[in-house]
């Protein structure tokens, strides 16, 4: 059976239709790939323009907060070099008052007036600063100048010569003035021989010192000789009140016992006892231990030896004062040597 021509014009008009639309949807397709490909590419761009832009922010931030930072640790270091400059003038101040208040002891303690002298006429004067600096009565006569021939000349210079050179600035007088010691009246004998001895130069600091002698009492005196003028400690066995009533309140005390209560310590705690010390020196200050027999007796004689090897070798680096009585009969004579090959002897 033969199929009419028509049918087939319309056959071959449906494959034609067919084919068109399979274009059409191909075309389509590639045309929707291109597009997103495109779109893709748009999208990297800008997200690369985007984060280009965000590191520029970043960076610019990060700039700023390093400036910040700069400003601020400026700003802090400016806070702590005028911090640093008020605590240096304060203790500036203080040095000057401490100073102030060592001339005044040093007058408390002699039995003597400080005075200006004009040497050309041998006449005394004393300025009104001094008067109203020191606010110590000043009183000439006719007796004190009588007593000049009690002085001895190179001592007094030299005392003198020492003040002038430590508390001119103090005084406020000028370096040239020429000062001299006064002895009063009652003042003859054994007395001015004593007020020399006063006059000695206590010894000096960065040093560890082994007084040999029965009872403390040398020992104390110079600790005593101190007490105005720094902080001192004193480690000890005796009753903390008997001695404070000889010496007075104005310095610190351990006090060695097995007793428990303020301000005491074993005696068999060195580890303890170091780091009191260790915590309370510092240049310039002064500790005395009334206790080596007592310690060594609680402990034994290496032990101790090695505690004072260790604490005289603080004691010169902190440029402070050790104080250590010990009666040369309480040890024999190789442990006494031991000792004062450490420390500097005074007998």
């Amino acid at each position: 059976m033969e199929i009419p021509q028509s049918l087939h014009d319309v056959i071959f008009l449906l494959i034609v239709f067919a084919l068109v639309i399979v274009l059409l949807i191909v075309i389509a397709e590639l045309k929707r790939s291109l597009d997103k490909k495109k779109f893709q590419e748009i999208e990297i761009r800008r997200k690369q323009v985007l984060q280009k832009k965000m590191n520029v922010l970043k960076k610019k931030q990060e700039e700023l907060d390093k400036k910040r930072a700069e400003e601020e640790e400026a700003r802090i270091e400016e806070i702590e070099k005028e911090q640093v400059i008020a605590e240096k003038e304060a203790e500036k101040g203080a040095e000057k008052q401490k100073r102030l208040d060592v001339y005044a002891y040093i007058l408390s303690k002699m039995h003597s007036v400080l005075m200006p002298v004009l040497t050309k006429n041998n006449l005394y004067s004393v300025t009104k600063k001094y008067v109203e600096r020191q606010r110590v009565p000043v009183t000439v006569s006719e007796d004190s100048i009588a007593m000049e021939g009690y002085i001895d000349e190179e001592t007094t210079q030299a005392f003198i010569s020492g003040l002038i050179d430590e508390y001119d600035d103090v005084l406020g007088w000028p370096v040239g003035n020429i000062c001299r010691v006064e002895i009063e009246t009652h003042l003859k004998g054994k007395d001015f021989d004593s007020f020399l001895e006063k006059l000695k130069p206590l010894p000096a600091k960065g040093i560890g010192y082994l007084v040999e002698e029965e009872e403390p009492i040398r020992s104390y005196n110079l600790f005593s000789k101190y007490i105005p003028l720094t902080d001192c400690l004193c480690i000890t066995r005796r009753d903390p009140e008997k001695i404070r009533r000889i010496y007075g309140k104005n310095f610190n005390i351990i006090w060695l016992t097995n007793v428990k209560a303020e301000n005491t310590m074993d005696p068999t705690d060195l580890e303890r006892l170091m780091q009191s010390i260790e915590k309370f020196l510092d240049e310039g200050k002064v500790l005395i231990i009334d206790a080596i027999e007592y310690l060594i007796v609680q402990n034994n004689y290496k032990t101790i030896l090695k505690f004072i090897q260790s604490l005289n070798s603080m004691i010169v680096m902190k440029k402070s004062m050790l104080i250590v009585p010990v009666n040369p009969s309480a040890l024999d004579t190789r442990e006494l040597a031991l000792l004062e090959r450490e420390m500097n002897v005074l007998k």
